[in-house]
């Protein structure tokens, strides 16, 4: 082999070599432009993929689903309708203080966006969680939520969000039960207190209770009327022996009793128990005014 024939086979060996390696180059340049994807070899062996995004898309070339950061700290995976467009149908994020998915109708192309769509929220918490059913970008209409010191649920009207009943169980003991009107202002009440006394409660326009029914724990019954300043004006109940009475209040004492009543005898210091035929009136200072029989 003469000396002209071996440069030409060293340089078509380098020439190959050179090209393989700038042809290797842009090959993985090429594959990092098209993807920003990076996989890397952990130390057992087995690989990992990172990324700022992943989609799925469907044969039209519809992204269909998400992996994302919604936020530098919020993960967030989004599933898209069918119909196409940016309309999630499901999300399932983890935020800072807890983990929530989320269902939604998205109405068809020729609806308003504001139109037909339903939501359900799922979100927990540290102390508990919230489940919350109704149409997106409004007052939820079910809310059923749970934390550190009590249980509720919220039923609200579809037609102006604030006619609602809410109950409510607190760590106390307590159940409480509400109708709200227009206003949001509570118009009536369902209490169970801690020592399983029940009451019944209506309130003014302001939110202001003015009439009760309860029970003492005896099981005694009593019905209170109130003035504004919730003061006891009227007060209907029965005693430990089942014997009625009305008493009727001025803003600071007692003005008149019909009906059973204890009377303090001012000289001897005793109490003198009235018939359920008695009545009893009172001068303005609170002192015996009149008495029959």
């Amino acid at each position: 082999m003469n000396g002209e024939h071996l440069w030409l086979r060293l340089l078509y060996v380098a020439a190959a070599g050179v090209g393989g390696i700038i042809g290797g180059a842009l090959s993985d340049n090429t594959r990092h432009v098209i993807s920003p994807a990076t996989a890397q070899t952990a130390a057992n062996g087995s690989q990992i993929v990172s990324a700022k995004e992943f989609r799925l898309l469907d044969v039209g070339g519809k992204v269909r689903a998400r992996l994302f950061l919604d936020d530098p700290y919020t993960p967030k995976l989004a599933l898209y309708a069918w119909r196409g467009g940016n309309q999630e149908e499901v999300s399932l994020s983890a935020t800072i203080i807890g983990g929530q998915l989320t269902l939604l109708y998205p109405p068809p192309p020729e609806q308003a966006p504001e139109q037909q769509q339903g939501q359900i929220h799922l979100r927990a918490e540290q102390d508990g969680g919230e489940l919350t059913i109704g149409r997106k970008d409004s007052f939820p209409e079910i809310d059923l939520s749970t934390s550190k010191h009590s249980t509720g649920l919220n039923l609200a009207s579809s037609k102006d969000q604030k006619r609602a009943i809410q109950a409510s169980v607190e760590d106390g003991g307590q159940i409480f039960v509400l109708l709200r009107d227009h206003n949001e202002e509570q118009r009536a009440g369902l209490e169970l207190d801690k020592q399983d006394n029940p009451g019944v409660y209506l309130y003014d326009r302001k939110g202001e209770a003015r009439s009760s029914l309860a029970l003492d724990e005896a099981g005694n019954p009593n019905f209170a009327l109130l003035d504004t300043q919730r003061r006891i004006r009227a007060d209907l109940e029965l005693d430990a022996d089942g014997s009625p009475s009305l008493t009727l209040n001025d803003p600071k004492h007692v003005r008149a009793v019909l009906g059973s009543s204890y009377l303090k005898n001012t000289t001897t210091g005793s109490a003198e128990h009235r018939s359920p035929s008695s009545l009893v009136l009172f001068r303005e200072d609170g002192k015996l005014l009149w008495s029959a029989p």
